[in-house]
């Protein structure tokens, strides 16, 4: 058995124990990215291609990109969307990867973005950032090419919560969406993951990142069977 949350439902869970119960988003994030970790062959797997967004799945990717580099790993890390619209806790794992030594890609240009394919060829690993919960619309324009791109590329893509370019509470994808072989996602399923056909091809890791129950059955009623 496991809980499946809408998006208004998880984010409500999880302002719930950030606010009510003071357990800080830093926590969680640490939690979450450590059992992003916990999913890799890290003895097989040592260089990684890590595309994050500006919001809070790309914050994750932040995070997991910070472990990553603490383990000695090979680092390619792009930042996408509009980097002044970032918020304070992104802002600070930016500022802790620079302190460590890392350098940030982005796609400002046409020969950033051919740039883009060649570096898909140096490593052994993607790691799916882009959007997660906060993706409200399709994603198109450069995000299509990005993501044609990586499923082509033939590489394990590992995804953050959802795949980018599917929206939470729908199995109907967009016009471009990340085919993951491996989904780390976090307390609950969300609507997106469950008996979805786009994804049979897709490992699927529910993990627990420390969220309280308590929390959980404020805005869940029951516990569907699954």
């Amino acid at each position: 058995m496991t809980y499946v949350f809408t998006k208004d439902q998880y984010l409500s869970i999880c302002h719930d124990a950030s606010e009510r119960l003071g357990i800080s988003s830093v926590a969680l994030y640490e939690h979450a990215a450590s059992k992003v970790l916990k999913n890799i062959d890290l003895d097989k797997r040592h260089s990684f291609l890590i595309v994050c967004g500006n919001g809070e799945n790309g914050r994750l990717g932040l995070v997991v990109s910070r472990l990553l580099l603490g383990l000695d790993k090979k680092i390619i890390l792009y930042l996408l969307g509009n980097q002044k619209e970032i918020s304070v806790d992104y802002e600070r794992e930016k500022n802790i990867l620079k302190k460590l030594g890392q350098d940030f890609l982005y796609l400002d240009t046409l020969g950033d973005i051919e740039a883009f394919s060649q570096n898909l060829d140096k490593v052994n690993t993607l790691i799916d950032a882009i959007s997660g919960l906060e993706q409200t619309i399709t994603l198109d324009g450069v995000y299509d090419y990005l993501i044609e791109q990586m499923n082509k590329s033939r590489r394990y893509i590992i995804s953050l919560d959802i795949p980018s370019g599917f929206l939470a509470d729908s199995i109907k994808p967009g016009t471009s969406v990340i085919s993951p072989d491996l989904i780390v996602t976090f307390t609950g399923l969300k609507p997106c993951l469950v008996n979805n056909p786009y994804l049979r091809q897709s490992e699927i890791k529910l993990e627990n990142i420390g969220i309280p129950n308590q929390s959980i059955r404020r805005f869940v009623a029951q516990r569907p069977k699954f």
